[in-house]
């Protein structure tokens, strides 16, 4: 009896290798490099083929291209802050525009990073135009200006201000008027607090509400947009928006904008690598300002804003708008 048992045990084992052998040989081996590996400085790619590393992360280049060709165009207008025409595809309605693609694209690239895809559209360069972006309708969006002129407007629950508020503060996004700006009905009767046209992203050193293109030599580690949020919104608010921010792993902002940076080449457009590593250095490097403040508020530094006599203006006018709202909470 104990023969029979060891010869039956010896029997499954051999077919347990058997199958684990024939599994492996299933399965191909991957030669799959770490973020670590091909970004060993963080600012510069040394793994060959852009694609073949952004293939394994899971990022498809074509998804980021569409062909106007393809689009039935509905409408020669819409509304915004920029002039272009309406195209429906098989599953989406597009808005095509002529745009500074270098701050469109990675600028809603990276907003939908913070903010996620359910308040930022996705865009996508189009491929039969040059310097045209086409960029998603979002669902159920209306532009503050078309909310404005409804009475029930101001009855609503806002949410999400604080948040996106500070995602533009980060991104230097500037053009913040009513035709930009805008708001997503959600089923709980509030409105969520959305943007679209990422043309005047990274113009970090530009007075508020003021259009404005990037500039490498700007200076990145100015903060007065985030100091004026500061002073509009309540202090939990931003400090969670902050956090928000500041929780992104530096890797997924410099593989977002490689990506971008990919796309162009793809696309044929003459933009640097290095201009897009330098871009992502200084958004880290903003990033870590960010988390000082978010550690101790009080380490703000007021001295850009007294050199500014405008912008110093318009921060002393928010302040008291809120000290004049505290005291009505209180009253209340």
């Amino acid at each position: 009896m104990r023969l029979r048992k060891t010869i039956r045990l010896s029997f499954l084992l051999s077919i347990c290798k058997c199958v684990s052998i024939f599994l492996l040989l299933l399965v191909p081996h991957c030669n799959c490099a770490t973020f670590n590996e091909c970004f060993p400085e963080k600012y510069n790619f040394i793994c060959g083929n852009p694609n073949d590393f952004l293939h394994q992360t899971g990022i498809t280049l074509e998804n980021n291209i569409i062909d106007r060709a393809r689009l039935q165009l509905l409408d020669r207008k819409f509304n915004g802050g920029s002039s272009g025409g309406i195209y429906q595809g098989n599953h989406n309605t597009y808005f095509i525009k002529q745009s500074n693609v270098f701050t469109e694209f990675i600028g809603s690239k990276l907003m939908s990073l913070i903010m996620g895809k359910k308040c930022t559209p996705v865009v996508k360069l189009v491929r039969d135009q040059i310097d045209c972006i086409a960029s998603t309708k979002l669902e159920k969006f209306k532009t503050r200006k078309e909310l404005e002129s409804k009475k029930r407007f101001k009855r609503q629950k806002l949410v999400g201000e604080a948040d996106i508020t500070v995602a533009m503060d980060f991104l230097g996004i500037v053009d913040r008027h009513s035709k930009n700006m805008g708001y997503i009905k959600l089923r709980s009767k509030k409105l969520l607090a959305a943007r679209v046209d990422f043309d005047a992203s990274f113009a970090f050193e530009i007075r508020p509400r003021a259009n404005a293109h990037y500039q490498e030599t700007s200076n990145h580690m100015n903060l007065n947009l985030l100091y004026l949020s500061m002073q509009t919104y309540p202090e939990h608010e931003v400090r969670k928006a902050i956090k928000n921010i500041t929780d992104i792993p530096d890797e997924k902002i410099v593989t977002t904008i490689f990506e971008c940076w990919a796309t162009f080449s793809q696309m044929g457009y003459a933009i640097s690598s290095e201009s897009c590593f330098n871009l992502a250095r200084k958004l880290i490097e903003r990033k870590s300002a960010f988390n000082a403040i978010l550690n101790d508020p009080n380490a703000v530094n007021y001295l850009s804003l007294q050199e500014d006599p405008v912008f110093n203006k318009v921060f002393k006018e928010l302040k008291k708008s809120k000290q004049k709202s505290r005291k009505r909470r209180r009253y209340n």
